[in-house]
């Protein structure tokens, strides 16, 4: 890959490009066939939660000068597989009041906001500007922490196709707070009150 090209892609990373989470997505024939051989249980819907935060978050803590971005992908479809199987494991044994809580803690999207207001704002105008079935399905994964199987009951449909709907309104939310991205760049600077404009 050229300097030029690698770039580029960086940059597509950081600013939600669809065709760059599509060459990411391609690296689930990898990720998945791993995460069987270490005996996770639901690989598949791992790799596609794995990819949906990546999109979501748009690759916030990805450093290219600490390591290839397919073993950093692989790394990030570990830990949300051992992060899944633990709170599975919890769950057996703690009280149901002590439920929301894990909930909570465990999301994937809170760990991710590190109290960036900018980018916080940006995602809740853009998660406005979406459907109310776009928002629900968001809601449920990134809000409650709910899994495919889990939303699938609650919604009254299949995890398939709670995965396909979750990938459509990830997407579309991305692409919606790019569209916001570009408006506040090209927003003009305000000056401050008071100052000479001679």
């Amino acid at each position: 890959m050229s300097e030029a090209t690698t770039k580029g892609f960086y940059k597509g990373l950081h600013t939600g490009n669809l065709q760059t989470y599509e060459l990411i997505w391609q690296e689930g024939s990898r990720v998945i066939p791993a995460l069987k051989r270490m005996k996770f249980e639901d690989a598949e819907d791992t790799w596609h939660d794995c990819w949906l935060n990546l999109l979501y978050t748009r690759c916030a803590d990805y450093d290219p000068r600490k390591g290839t971005l397919p073993k950093w992908v692989m790394n990030k479809a570990i830990l949300l597989a051992r992060t899944r199987r633990r709170k599975k494991l919890r769950s057996k044994t703690v009280s149901i009041e002590e439920t929301g809580e894990l909930s909570n803690e465990d999301s994937l999207i809170g760990e991710n906001k590190g109290g960036n207001q900018e980018k916080l704002a940006l995602l809740e105008q853009g998660k406005a500007a979406l459907s109310e079935r776009d928002r629900i399905v968001i809601s449920l994964k990134f809000d409650e922490g709910l899994e495919s199987p889990a939303m699938a009951e609650r919604l009254g449909t299949t995890s398939v196709a709670v995965r396909k709907r979750l990938s459509r309104a990830v997407r579309r939310l991305s692409v919606e707070i790019g569209r916001l991205n570009k408006d506040e760049l090209r927003r003009p600077t305000k000056e401050p009150a008071g100052a000479d404009s001679s």
